[in-house]
């Protein structure tokens, strides 16, 4: 949304308070811009000056009363229904925040963490297994590489040995691409770091495919009323769900309405990165409010069956973090980047650059010479759609997946990306791959921007057009990687993807990783910048100046949301 539609949404809410008392409304309307500026921005209130609250004291009717559509919490101003709405939460993380025991022998236990995490650099994923397996609820977050999913992977196994039958698991992601992500990253813990687990354990959770927290539900527009809910819960005895970063306040409610109360809930996330798209900020509140006392009897059995003394001090209550990076080493220019940014260090953080110039590359140049550089870039992927065309079968199309997802560039903002799309294809004209008069060509990458559940497609699902006997088809991954074809006209909205935004990137990965920095340097921060950096795997390229970049990295734009003050007093 942008500000003249924010502005706009302000006014015509303007009426209605008017209608419900016309001298009120005349003292709130200064706040309402300020308000839906906010709520665009993912925020969940405003605060206020000492003079501006007072300043409201006068209000009877629109401000903390029965029905009322403003609420007043100390100095936070916010709609009625955000602040009701993070209370539920509150109290719905509360439900799921019991201490609970295993009947498994703790020497069986012992044996498997010992075996499983032998050497000190997993020492904080020991810990957070050890944790996990007595609490309901549970966040276990970590930057790219600290072993998320290895950990849950084995916290699953010991789940499913200490179980009479077989739980039945949902592994949970807010996007497709971050579904099919966790499937086989999951799938290949399982398959290379679970000895000493049974064979049927195994097969169980090796059959596992990650889903969309939309399609779990079954929310469909427009109403985006849940399948199921409170009144009908879910048949699963464990939830993982996985970038949790991108969960909005709205769409996290919903999830937790519909477990049942047995339900153990297991959160995994990059606390670092950008949060929803939506309203709230779920990782920032629960990794920095208290939800349970810890009592000293819980504590002493987790360092029981570790066979310590202490605690890590990265274990807090409920939230274990990941600090160790396995795939990120002192000589990782990206890792070293990556901790930069975060630190603030700016000066570091440019040198970066230099010293690891094989990882590292920064550039200022413009749309065109990058649409030009891509195109050479993606000279596999260009192959790989020519063979595509000579032979269309799922295995060349899972070829033309493979080399698309090598390369992503990376724009702040949606406009930026269209930009970069627009230009790139018109290079792909002067090269011949797409004619003056195509608006479809294969080889074509699209995004879908809207769930549409009767076609099982989702936000974020990257698809390649195709064209089989004269007609286009869009192909698209399942979670198990099979390809399936869409007509067509039969496709929910969508936008190319050459070119994406770096929140569209969240919960994805490639090798070599091209952000495009924004012209307006309020639109860079740190969180957006360290999202960027941490989807490259091998390779990371920067388009802008040395000033925006070091500047971005002092610009930390931490979310308000009330949600870590309401856990913090239902404690």
């Amino acid at each position: 949304m942008n500000t003249e539609t924010t502005h706009l949404t302000a006014q015509a809410c303007l009426p209605l308070l008017q209608q419900i008392n016309f001298e009120e409304s005349t003292i709130i309307e200064p706040y309402l811009n300020r308000l839906f500026f906010a709520l665009d921005n993912g925020d969940t209130f405003i605060y206020l000056k000492d003079e501006e609250k007072q300043s409201l004291k006068k209000l009877s009717t629109l401000l903390n009363q029965e029905n009322a559509p403003l609420c007043l919490n100390g100095n936070r101003l916010s709609l009625t229904r955000q602040n009701d709405l993070e209370k539920k939460l509150a109290n719905k993380i509360r439900t799921f925040s019991n201490v609970l025991s295993f009947r498994q022998p703790k020497q069986i236990i012992q044996n498997l963490l010992n075996q499983w995490f032998s050497d000190e650099k997993s020492r904080d994923q020991k810990s957070a297994v050890a944790m996990a397996l007595f609490h309901q609820f549970m966040l276990i977050s970590g930057g790219p590489g600290t072993g998320k999913t290895t950990t849950v992977a084995r916290l699953l196994a010991l789940l499913c040995q200490d179980s009479d039958k077989l739980p039945e698991i949902q592994l949970l992601a807010p996007t497709g691409k971050a579904t099919m992500r966790m499937s086989q990253a999951l799938q290949n813990s399982v398959k290379n770091h679970l000895d000493g687990i049974s064979k049927d354990i195994k097969q169980h959770l090796e059959q596992l495919n990650a889903k969309t927290v939309h399609r779990l539900l079954g929310l469909k527009p427009p109403q985006m009323l849940p399948k199921y809910h409170a009144e009908r819960p879910l048949n699963t005895d464990i939830i993982v769900l996985d970038e949790a970063s991108m969960m909005d306040n709205y769409l996290f409610y919903q999830l937790l309405c519909a477990l049942p109360k047995h339900c153990r809930l297991i959160l995994l996330g990059d606390t670092n990165q950008l949060p929803a798209v939506g309203i709230g900020a779920i990782l920032q509140s629960l990794s920095q409010s208290p939800m349970l006392p810890e009592t000293a009897n819980t504590a002493q059995k987790i360092k029981s069956l570790l066979n310590t003394k202490t605690l890590p001090e990265t274990l807090y209550q409920q939230h274990a973090k990941l600090t160790i990076s396995h795939r990120f080493d002192d000589k990782s220019g990206i890792g070293q980047l990556a901790q930069a940014v975060l630190a603030g260090n700016d000066q570091h953080a440019w040198q970066c650059f230099n010293a690891f110039p094989k990882q590292l590359t920064q550039q200022n140049t413009t749309p065109i010479q990058i649409a030009h550089q891509l195109y050479q870039q993606q000279q596999n992927y260009w192959q790989a759609i020519t063979e595509l065309q000579q032979n269309t079968n799922e295995t060349s199309i899972q070829k033309a997946f493979t080399q698309l997802a090598q390369t992503i560039v990376l724009t702040a903002t949606q406009e930026d990306s269209e930009t970069l799309n627009t230009v790139y294809q018109h290079v792909l004209k002067q090269k011949n791959i797409v004619s003056s008069q195509q608006t479809w060509f294969t080889g074509q990458s699209i995004m879908i921007t809207r769930n549409d559940h009767t076609q099982e497609l989702y936000n974020g699902d990257i698809g390649i057009i195709v064209q089989q006997d004269n007609r286009y088809f869009a192909c698209f991954q399942n979670d198990s990687g099979s390809i399936r074809q869409i007509p067509l006209n039969r496709l929910p909205e969508y936008q190319n993807a050459f070119a994406i935004t770096v929140h569209k990137s969240q919960g994805s990965e490639y090798q070599h990783v091209w952000f495009i920095a924004p012209k307006d340097a309020n639109l860079l921060n740190r969180a957006l910048l360290y999202t960027a950096i941490t989807r490259a795997k091998e390779h990371f390229v920067y388009f802008g100046t040395q000033n925006l970049f070091q500047a971005a990295c002092h610009q930390n734009n931490t979310r308000k949301s009330a949600l870590a003050n309401f856990l913090f007093q239902a404690a």
